[in-house]
């Protein structure tokens, strides 16, 4: 089987090398040049490399775990599309659903639990939620869900309620499916008494013509309890300040998620794997 997955993934471990020892075969490495070619160089940069690259060939499908530039994939490659979720410590993948572009095309959305998977919200308060729309942490269990980490009793305490693995993503349930709003720790913006998405105004604000990258964070404030701060990375001989960009805002995002702070630099702080990392953008304010 040829494998487009990195090697480093856990996914990679679950996937294409125990399908090739089920198979009795071998794995042969494909290059992200592959994928650039099936799509004639309409997908650019970054966004070949949020295909998991999983190929279900008899089954006519494309798995992704990404965002940029999935919904155009059917278009460019004549292949479906299925979505999902997946945790490194897990190995299963949490939730799945089916070549529905309509639910792709929204950010986060993830789908519905596996058969064999039970997955849960529960607040910040400890209550379970019931209806939709109302956020809260995602928690999984089911026969893939590892029981203990290893000679770490404190972390597995810490990452266990009562038989579930808390993954300390937040997630909401709209019109059935699972919408993830982001990391608790990170990704999660209290103001003015909401639980706001970051990753969902990353987005809005990534429409900007003027605007190449960018981050969005909370910040302390005495009226808001956390504005919202938007980092970005314009770009080249772009200008944007505040004023310009709130007018923007207007219409594509609700009024309190617009930022209320701006701040426009060379470029966003990343680790080894290339991902922003959020407490770097924080302390740019420090």
């Amino acid at each position: 089987m040829n494998s487009l997955l990195p090697a480093f993934e856990s996914v990679f471990t679950k996937y294409s090398l125990l399908t090739a020892f089920a198979l009795v075969g071998a794995i042969t490495w494909g290059s992200y040049l592959v994928a650039d070619k099936l799509t004639r160089g309409r997908l650019h940069g970054s966004a070949i490399a949020i295909f998991i690259g999983l190929v279900l060939a008899y089954l006519g499908g494309v798995f992704t775990g990404g965002k940029n530039g999935a919904a155009d994939w059917p278009v460019l490659s004549g292949v479906g599309l299925m979505g999902g979720a997946m945790l490194r410590d897990l190995a299963i993948v949490a939730t799945a659903f089916g070549v529905r572009m309509e639910e792709l095309r929204k950010g986060g959305a993830v789908g519905v639990p596996l058969p064999g998977v039970d997955v849960r919200l529960k607040t910040e308060a400890g209550a379970l939620v019931t209806r939709e729309d109302e956020p809260g942490e995602i928690q999984v269990r089911g026969p893939g869900v590892f029981r203990a980490y290893w000679n770490r009793d404190a972390a597995t305490a810490e990452s266990f309620d009562d038989g579930w693995f808390r993954t300390g993503d937040m997630a909401v349930i709209e019109r059935g499916y699972y919408r993830i709003m982001g990391r608790l720790s990170v990704d999660i913006i209290k103001s003015g008494g909401y639980k706001l998405s970051a990753l969902e105004i990353e987005a809005a604000l990534l429409e900007h013509p003027d605007i190449r990258e960018c981050a969005v964070l909370g910040l302390p404030d005495d009226t808001w309890g956390e504005a919202v701060t938007a980092v970005v990375v314009l770009k080249p001989g772009a200008s944007l300040e505040l004023p310009t960009l709130r007018d923007w805002c207007k219409g594509r995002l609700s009024v309190y998620k617009i930022p209320h702070r701006l701040r426009v630099v060379a470029e966003l702080p990343r680790n080894a794997m290339g991902k922003v990392t959020k407490p770097a953008v924080r302390a740019l304010f420090s």
